[in-house]
């Protein structure tokens, strides 16, 4: 008879052992694992019946264009078109299990999410979708972001820039942004300077910023308080605060209409940024069809100049709170060009560019 090896039996009886202890393991837990009711719930496979999307928006696209626009934001025909763009991003194929919710839906829901900043709940019960399905669609964490932009005369944004703490420094988040580098790179797509009207200098064109940002030749701040005493200086900043109000109008226009901007996001940094960056699109491709009466931006909701030039706040100022103030991006070190041009802007603002509402 061969001699029994004790060792490998002992390891054989403990390897036996273990199994054992894993098969009990696993039963404990599958008979904890709480048995999910139902694969759908009842209310969600009524979504084509009584879900916002099959039902309201129905109503609201057939009987009440002006009400479809305050729900969704847009016109019918703006979302139709809208929805034809991103269609190849964001349609679902169904299956012989279950039809998948269209492209028209998905985008319906992500615009009312946009629209009211609500959580995930509430479309939820309105669309008739579940929630993790709209976590999907608009995916979720909180962090602080920084969002800086720069507009033309008709709000709508010319570059954006959309960062985070962490990522970047305080300091860091200007310098990163296109705009950024753009300003520090030499200006070479800016159109050259020209002689300002009523035989004024020769100036560059340039940016319009408050005090939190650096001072360049082709990036205009406020002189600092202790030297805004001089008239000229003074009259400077007035006037370069009234040209501010462009980028505040697009900043406030766009938070009005697309709430979720005002409440905290609870989504990882990464989807906050892209929940950002499509308030700013969505924003720029309904301000193209102008200020238009019962569209996205109405002549009064913006400010507006009056007939003696003095400022008339737009509706937006009412629905939303004043913008926080940008912290600082830079030193207050400058060149003396970037010094030199500014005087120039001061000098002929109080001069031959004078105009009778910047004394008032």
């Amino acid at each position: 008879m061969a001699p029994i090896n004790t060792r490998a039996l002992a390891e054989l009886e403990e390897i036996h052992a273990q199994n054992e202890l894993i098969v009990v393991y696993s039963i404990a837990r599958r008979r904890r694992r709480r048995q999910r009711r139902v694969w759908v719930r009842q209310v969600f496979l009524d979504r084509a019946v009584d879900g916002d999307f099959h039902n309201l928006l129905v109503k609201l696209r057939l009987g009440d264009a002006a009400m479809f626009l305050n729900f969704m934001r847009m016109s019918p025909q703006q979302f139709d078109f809208l929805e034809n763009l991103v269609r190849p991003l964001i349609e679902v194929r169904s299956t012989h299990l279950r039809s998948a919710i269209s492209s028209a839906e998905r985008l319906a829901i992500t615009l009312r999410f946009l629209a009211t900043g609500n959580s995930f709940q509430s479309p939820s019960y309105s669309f008739r979708v579940g929630k993790s399905t709209i976590s999907q669609l608009v995916p979720k964490q909180g962090f602080s972001i920084n969002l800086m932009a720069s507009c033309d005369a008709s709000y709508k944004f010319t570059s954006v820039y959309i960062g985070y703490y962490g990522r970047e420094s305080d300091g860091g988040v200007f310098a990163a942004s296109q705009l950024g580098i753009f300003v520090d790179n030499g200006h070479k797509n800016l159109p050259a300077p020209f002689a300002l009207p009523n035989g004024g200098p020769v100036l560059p064109y340039v940016f319009v910023a408050d005090d939190a940002f650096p001072l360049k030749t082709n990036l205009m701040k406020p002189y600092p308080g202790t030297q805004a005493a001089n008239s000229a200086k003074r009259i400077y900043n007035y006037r370069l605060s009234r040209a501010r109000r462009c980028v505040e109008n697009a900043f406030g226009v766009m938070c009005a209409r697309w709430r979720v901007l005002r409440n905290r996001m609870s989504l990882l940094p990464d989807n906050a940024v892209l929940v950002v960056a499509a308030c700013c699109c969505l924003h720029n491709f309904l301000m193209q069809e102008g200020r238009q009466v019962g569209g996205y931006c109405p002549p009064q909701f913006a400010d507006t100049t009056g007939s003696s030039g003095e400022l008339i706040s737009g509706d937006w100022r009412n629905s939303t709170p004043p913008l926080p103030q940008a912290y600082r991006q830079g030193s207050n070190t400058y060149s003396r060009r970037a010094a030199d041009v500014r005087d120039s802007f001061a000098s002929y603002f109080h001069g031959p560019g004078a105009v009778p509402w910047q004394f008032t």
